[in-house]
């Protein structure tokens, strides 16, 4: 696979493309047994961090797709409800590649070449049949649960002290995974007749500005024969800075088409 096929993975078909990547990844999210007697819990409320911004200086990235691996240094900026800005520098902190995201587009850009793609949400669930929007990758991003969900429903699991939350959202089913510390550790998504699924699972939790956030993030996709994973390792992490970062300025770039930026 050419690398800016990989690259499209690692911007955006983690979150996007659920229906063209698959995964072969056989962590569970609860025990393979059946829990019949399940116990109801009273209320939904994982203990997740609250962060108006989020300046991760260091994230290494690295991707497994149909097993060719590949890990890049980047680094991500996330505003809350405004901006996620992912830069991609595989070469002595140069950045040569970026994404960024804002409530209405996904822009993606080739420094080196100077081109870009821009398109709205809508694009990719016409390309890809996946509804998903900016809060949703900005809450998978952030360790926080979906928005514009059914109200979840919980079941008790034994193994692991583990419970189970479900929600949805049309023909989109989510599973939340929440710790006996009532940490969010797990979101699950299985989307459409096909069960195209992805996955993210969080670990390494520290705290940071007195609440607890995980510093690493597994994703795996998967659906039609395909598959993808992918491992986040947040370092040099800094939260309500007070930045007001802004999407690159493509005024001096050439707009192109997503194959000719991402040929796959």
């Amino acid at each position: 696979m050419h690398f800016k096929s990989f690259l499209f993975y690692v911007l955006i078909g983690g979150f996007v493309a659920t229906s063209v990547v698959s995964c072969s990844s056989t962590k569970k999210l609860t025990a393979t047994t059946s829990v019949h007697n399940s116990a109801k819990a009273e209320t939904f409320t994982p203990a997740t961090p609250q962060f108006d911004t989020w300046n991760v200086g260091k994230c290494r990235v690295k991707l497994t797709v149909n097993e060719r691996t590949i890990t890049v240094q980047a680094s991500l900026r996330m505003v809350k409800d405004s901006l996620i800005s992912l830069s991609i520098q595989p070469l002595l902190g140069i950045e040569m590649y970026r994404a960024d995201l804002t409530p209405d587009s996904i822009t993606l850009i080739d420094r080196g070449n100077h081109a870009f793609f821009t398109t709205s949400y809508t694009f990719f669930e016409k390309k890809f049949g996946v509804a998903i929007h900016f809060a949703d990758i900005q809450a998978i991003l952030s360790n926080n649960v979906l928005v514009h969900t059914t109200i979840p429903t919980a079941h008790m699991q034994s193994q692991d002290s583990l419970t189970e939350w479900m929600a949805s959202r049309n023909e989109m089913k989510i599973d939340y995974g929440i710790s006996k510390e009532n940490r969010l550790i797990q979101t699950q998504i299985t989307q459409g007749a096909n069960q195209a699924m992805f996955r993210c699972t969080y670990e390494q939790f520290k705290s940071i500005a007195q609440q607890f956030a995980p510093m690493r993030y597994l994703l795996s996709v998967s659906s039609n024969q395909k598959h993808a994973e992918m491992a986040l390792t947040y370092e040099n992490v800094n939260v309500n800075t007070g930045m007001h970062p802004k999407p690159l300025n493509t005024s001096r770039y050439q707009r192109v088409s997503l194959n000719q930026i991402l040929p796959f």
